[in-house]
């Protein structure tokens, strides 16, 4: 067992915030994005996603201030 977290017990905790801001890019803001580019696109939709670009916006603009909110906390 190594012994570098009894030297720095906030670590741990500094990878995991780190981890949640990465994960609300990835997992939030990034899909929306993804589809509201792929309907301006002139290829047929392979799947429909039953919302309209306002709520995909709003989505993006709630994982945005999370993702602020995040880092805040972070530094």
């Amino acid at each position: 067992m190594p012994r570098w977290p009894v030297f720095t017990p906030q670590g741990f905790l500094s990878a995991l915030a780190f981890a949640g801001i990465s994960l609300v890019l990835w997992s939030i803001l990034l899909p929306p994005y993804l589809l509201i580019k792929a309907r301006r696109s002139a290829l047929p939709a392979v799947y429909f996603f039953p919302a309209s670009n306002f709520i995909l916006k709003m989505i993006i603009a709630v994982g945005a201030i999370l993702w602020l909110r995040m880092i805040y906390a972070f530094l």
